[in-house]
């Protein structure tokens, strides 16, 4: 995670930027994998920053992690 200009942070996940648009029932067990990944690599405090920064760039959240992120937001 990094500052960018303007002080908005900037996740290094532009992998996911493909998925901008699409609806998450869409999604395969690999594409949730890939979210996945992205959420366990980052700190837990940085984990409601990403989800904004998701919902932002107009990606939907896969439901399969929803519930893990929940659990991290605790």
């Amino acid at each position: 995670c990094e500052k960018g200009n303007e002080g908005e942070l900037y996740f290094d996940d532009e992998e996911l930027d493909r998925f901008k648009g699409v609806s998450q029932e869409t999604y395969t067990d690999s594409d949730i994998e890939e979210f996945r990944q992205v959420l366990y690599t980052m700190k837990e405090e940085e984990v409601d920053d990403w989800v904004h920064c998701l919902q932002t760039r107009g990606i939907e959240i896969p439901t399969a992690i929803k519930d893990e992120i929940l659990m991290m937001l605790q």
